[in-house]
């Protein structure tokens, strides 16, 4: 199966051809992550470029241009993925080819300022083979590079369909491609898509469905119907409805609180997402969706190709609980969750459509929370003081920002949360579906940072109510 793809971008001479040929080649259906993927981009319809993807690489000192060319064919080769093709099917819904040889055009774009780092040439050559959806007939991915005026190559740029990565692949293939420019070795290959259908296909993997499918029938039963029910947007409402966060007090709270628990931050403000949230619709209980990408299975620690499943997590507590305890707790349920996520996405749609009839909602009232952290770049802790001085979060809480990002009206959710970094400055963004919390997207973000803050500036036995208090 050989195929060949030009780009239509505007190029400052000559760019790369990379052929690849001899790899292995098959069709068949596509995995339950991307039937997940395929349906949301078949209903985003032309707005689906929003899922593409991108990865900036910098070029070590003393490569050529041409010897990017055996780099990028050896990575395109490793990862069945990157060189796979999509189609509608009518009896399948969709199907994936994978190409054994076929030909990659790189885009080149001089940098020509004396001034501005290169970094901003790449970041626009980025943004131009983001903007329009893959087809088809087009391979997953657009490659571009980026020179000085010398032709001394300085970036890889990168675009990628939602189709061949999630979030933990495609910073998979980032840290791959950077060990191959430095002549680094790559780990053992992983199980590809097509050896991840034959799984889903297995006794194995039909025994993970019809537990997964057990765990979110019990959970559609048991969260309160508010975190199921579509909420009656305002008219009118969608100005202060997304917003994003930059706060440093936010990751230094959720550090400590981590340090205390024994948890890690990101299981911290997941929890906290949760407790503030249930607060806000006067409950002690939440139910989040959750997007999976976690390689749960012995051997797919490097799979590029997207899980992109969702954990049913339902946690609850009593204002008297220490805070530590629900945390340990809600870390605990998030994790056993996270094992109940293989399922075929039509069945659990059809185990939605039941549920919802049953409980008399109107589907699509769920609330999401979306870990997009670099793993591999956040994955050593934090340090963080066991108890912080009265004035340390306060001297950072006026470093904190809110902004407002764009709302999509026809987002099929009435809360989705992204976490994006806790590193030293904890990143956030939240869409809030108008009519269902009474606050606007920046107050939410703001009053899960004071909860975190003030459970982190509290003793060992705060309390889950009194950290509440502060958002009250």
């Amino acid at each position: 199966m050989t195929t060949s793809h030009k780009l239509s971008l505007p190029a400052d001479g000559p760019g790369l051809q990379v052929e690849f040929a001899g790899a292995s080649g098959a069709d068949g259906p596509l995995t339950w992550g991307q039937r997940e993927i395929w349906e949301v981009l078949r209903w985003k319809g032309a707005d689906r470029s929003a899922l593409n993807v991108k990865l900036v690489v910098d070029v070590p000192p003393g490569l050529s241009c041409e010897a990017l060319i055996p780099v990028i064919e050896r990575l395109v080769v490793r990862h069945e993925a990157l060189r796979t093709t999509f189609r509608a099917d009518a009896d399948l819904g969709a199907r994936q080819t994978v190409h054994g040889s076929g030909c990659l055009a790189v885009a080149r774009r001089v940098h020509a300022s004396a001034t501005e780092p290169s970094r901003g040439t790449a970041n626009r050559l980025a943004a131009e083979l983001l903007h329009r959806p893959f087809g088809e007939d087009e391979f997953p991915t657009r490659w571009g590079l980026v020179v000085d005026a010398r032709n001394r190559p300085r970036h890889l740029v990168v675009a990628l369909s939602h189709l061949a990565v999630d979030g933990p692949s495609r910073n998979i293939v980032q840290r791959e491609l950077g060990t191959l420019l430095r002549r680094g070795a790559l780990e053992p290959r992983a199980p590809q898509p097509l050896q991840r259908v034959a799984f889903e296909q297995s006794a194995p993997g039909r025994q993970a469905h019809g537990r997964s499918l057990d765990h979110w029938r019990k959970w559609f039963a048991d969260v309160p119907s508010v975190m199921l029910r579509e909420a009656v947007p305002v008219t009118g409402g969608h100005a202060d409805a997304a917003a994003a966060m930059s706060s440093p007090a936010l990751s230094l709270g959720a550090a400590v609180l981590a340090c205390r628990s024994g948890l890690t931050a990101p299981q911290v403000v997941l929890a906290m997402t949760s407790a503030v949230l249930g607060d806000r619709l006067g409950l002690t209980e939440c139910g989040l969706r959750v997007l999976v990408g976690t390689r749960f299975r012995s051997g797919l620690r490097e799979y590029v190709g997207p899980i992109n499943q969702n954990a049913a997590v339902h946690t609850s507590w009593s204002p008297a609980d220490e805070l530590v305890s629900y945390l340990r707790r809600a870390a605990a349920t998030a994790v056993r969750s996270y094992l109940r996520t293989e399922c075929d996405p039509g069945a659990l749609m059809a185990l939605e459509t039941e549920a919802a009839e049953r409980r008399s909602v109107e589907r699509g009232g769920y609330c999401f929370f979306n870990d997009l952290r670099d793993a591999h770049r956040e994955s050593e802790p934090r340090d963080a003081p066991e108890v912080l001085g009265s004035g340390a979060l306060a001297e950072l809480l006026p470093r904190t920002t809110v902004v407002p990002v764009p709302y999509d009206p026809a987002m099929n959710a009435n809360l989705f949360l992204n976490l994006i970094s806790l590193q030293d400055i904890g990143l956030l963004d939240v869409r809030i579906r108008s009519g269902f919390l009474g606050v606007t997207a920046g107050e939410f973000l703001l009053k899960l940072e004071s909860a975190i803050c003030e459970g982190a500036r509290g003793n060992r036995r705060i309390t889950v109510g009194e950290s509440l208090d502060a958002i009250h």
